[in-house]
C-alpha cells in the first residue's frame, strides 16, 4: 500500500511538469468572437384573431469569424426581416403575455429562420425578451 502511494506521489510532479511545459505554446491563438447586433423590435402576440400583447426582442448574431460577420453586416435588412418573420411565427404559436417566454425554443426557431448557405453556423443570441400585455 505504501509503495503504491509512494509511486503515485513520485509520478505526480512528472504529470504536472509535462502539462505545464506544453501549456499553450503549441496551441494556436483563438480569434476573438464576432457578434452582429440587430436593432430591437416588437412583434404582436395574436391569439384567436385578437391582439393580446407584444413580444419585445433584442438579438445578437454570433458570427463565429470576421468574414461571416462582414457578410452579415451587408445582409442586415434581410436578416432582420427573417428574424421578424420567425418571431411573429413564434409569438402566434408559443407566446402569451401571461406566461414566461420560452427563450430556448425562440432561439432555436430564430436560428433556423435566419440560416443561410453563406452564413455558416451563425447562431442567434437573445439578449432581451419580454411578453407584455397591450
Amino acid at each position: 500500500m505504501r509503495q503504491r502511494f509512494a509511486r503515485a506521489i513520485a509520478a505526480l510532479p512528472i504529470v504536472i511538469a509535462s502539462t505545464g511545459a506544453s501549456g499553450g505554446a503549441s496551441e494556436p491563438a483563438h480569434a476573438a468572437p464576432q457578434y452582429v447586433a440587430l436593432d430591437p423590435f416588437v412583434v404582436p402576440i395574436v391569439d384567436s384573431d385578437r391582439l393580446t400583447g407584444n413580444l419585445r426582442l433584442k438579438l445578437v448574431l454570433d458570427a463565429g469569424d470576421a468574414a461571416t460577420a462582414e457578410k452579415m453586416k451587408l445582409r442586415l435588412p434581410i436578416l432582420r426581416q427573417a428574424a421578424m418573420g420567425g418571431a411573429i411565427d413564434f409569438a402566434r404559436l408559443h407566446a402569451s403575455p401571461f406566461l414566461p417566454v420560452n427563450a430556448e425554443l425562440l432561439e432555436g426557431n430564430l436560428t433556423a429562420a435566419m440560416a443561410g448557405p453563406d452564413l455558416g453556423h451563425a447562431r442567434v443570441l437573445i439578449t432581451e425578451v419580454s411578453a407584455t400585455n397591450g
